[in-house]
């Protein structure tokens, strides 16, 4: 007795998995490219597991040669391997890789010119000293002031030695690249105030990122209170007790505010100020 095919019915093959046979059913039947006695055979006979064996051992008897593959045309080459077609995921590491490279170039470039202008500012710092070959340099980075349109510096800390080879104390130090400037500053402040400031702004602006605007703002305001001070040092002797205590009072007001504004802007300790 012939037994249908009902994998060719369904245009699957004999391995095809229950759920591939299930839908195959489904696409048959709403194509109407099978019988309504054949979609029964086949959900009696192929999705059930017990019944599916004994249908393909009646089958695979009926038919074996459809448990063996069919031989390849002899006529016909065996198609080449292809490369591998390029994938999202492979661009991905591709740009990657190039970013790295990239970066590696350019970080290269960095490094080679930060070292460089390292180099320029310690030699700028060297011709300020007595003993040129006796610096020993400390902390030494650059530094960018976000306030200010030429906006790079060196800043660092140096240790020389005089000509008859003491110590001079380390001190910071502050390199101005667009005028190839190298200030060293003083571990002691100034009897003068103006350039007291001076060494302050310098070390400010360039290392610690200070508004030069608002520094300059507090410079004229105590320009205006040593004004102030000398005038009223200099002026006319109070004739009586009661002119020289307004005197002392007016005085010491306006040490007061140029205390105040000194705070403002100097680097050195509060100490100093005794």
């Amino acid at each position: 007795m012939d037994i249908k095919n009902l994998y060719a019915l369904l245009n699957i093959k004999p391995t095809a998995s229950r759920s591939d046979i299930a839908k195959a059913m489904k696409q048959a039947a709403q194509q109407q490219t099978i019988t309504l006695e054949d979609l029964k055979l086949c959900k009696l006979n192929l999705l059930d597991v017990e019944a599916r064996k004994q249908y393909n051992t009646r089958l695979f008897a009926e038919y074996p040669e459809l448990l063996t593959p069919p031989p390849e045309p002899e006529s016909v080459e065996k198609a080449k391997p292809q490369p591998p077609a390029k994938t999202k995921q492979g661009n991905k590491k591709l740009y990657l890789i190039l970013v790295v490279v990239i970066a590696l170039i350019t970080g290269t470039a960095v490094y080679f010119m930060h070292s460089k202008l390292i180099a320029e500012a310690k030699e700028a710092v060297r011709n300020t000293l007595k003993n040129l070959d006796s610096a020993e340099f400390y902390h030494v980075e650059m530094s960018v002031n976000t306030h200010y349109k030429e906006h790079l510096y060196v800043c660092g800390e140096v240790e020389g030695k005089t000509l008859d080879g003491g110590y001079t104390g380390i001190k910071k130090f502050v390199y101005r690249l667009k005028s190839k400037k190298a200030i060293v500053i003083s571990n002691k402040r100034s009897n003068d105030i103006m350039l007291e400031y001076a060494d302050s702004f310098t070390y400010r602006v360039g290392c610690l990122n200070a508004d030069p605007a608002e520094l300059i703002k507090v410079v004229k305001t105590t320009d205006t209170y040593l004004e102030e001070l000398r005038s009223l040092t200099w002026g006319p002797a109070p004739k009586n007790n009661f002119e020289r205590e307004e005197l002392t009072r007016a005085i010491n007001n306006v040490i007061a505010k140029i205390k105040a504004d000194r705070k403002k802007i100097t680097i050195y300790a509060n100490s100093d100020d005794d």
